[in-house]
């Protein structure tokens, strides 16, 4: 070890502390010494025993436990933020030449006794808009502006976007 090196060293020991340096500036506080010095901060009280209740009883260790679990300040806001990042679709409302192919295919389908596929909208219950389904059966009935399929599922008429006969 050089000169140079020594004195760099000399100059980063705790021994070369200047006298208006103080010693609690240098003695780490993490953890007590195993022997405490007098001039660390907690001497006095670090190696007392652990005071226990004479009046109150120690705490359930799973209530103990509970009382350091995180908690939610926010309750709700995860459901808020996914409930808001679901996606919609928009409801398409066919035009004339749709209800006309539409209207075409029923018929035939109705006539013959031919199951269709139907795809209708279904209108989301929190958020405007909603999702497009795909059903198929018979055609049992047409009432009150509902299809009736054989499933029993009922459609609305106007939710009705496409119709395939299967």
């Amino acid at each position: 070890m050089t000169s140079e090196e020594r004195n760099q060293a000399k100059q980063f020991s705790p021994d070369s502390r200047s006298a208006s340096q103080s010693a609690f500036q240098s003695a780490p506080l993490s953890a007590p010494p195993s022997a405490p010095r007098s001039d660390w901060p907690y001497a006095d009280i670090v190696n007392l025993p652990h005071h226990v209740s004479k009046t109150h009883p120690q705490m359930e260790m799973p209530k103990r436990a509970a009382q350091f679990a995180p908690f939610a300040a926010l309750t709700g806001y995860h459901e808020g933020v996914d409930e808001a990042a679901r996606l919609t679709d928009a409801e398409i409302e066919p035009d004339e030449n749709m209800l006309e192919a539409m209207d075409q295919i029923l018929n035939q389908a109705l006539s013959e006794g031919n199951a269709v596929c139907l795809t209708y909208f279904v209108p989301d219950e929190k958020k405007s808009g909603g999702r497009y389904e795909t059903a198929s059966g018979e055609i049992r009935k047409i009432e009150d502006g509902v299809f009736v399929l054989s499933g029993g599922l009922r459609i609305p008429v106007r939710n009705v976007i496409q119709i395939e006969i299967i």
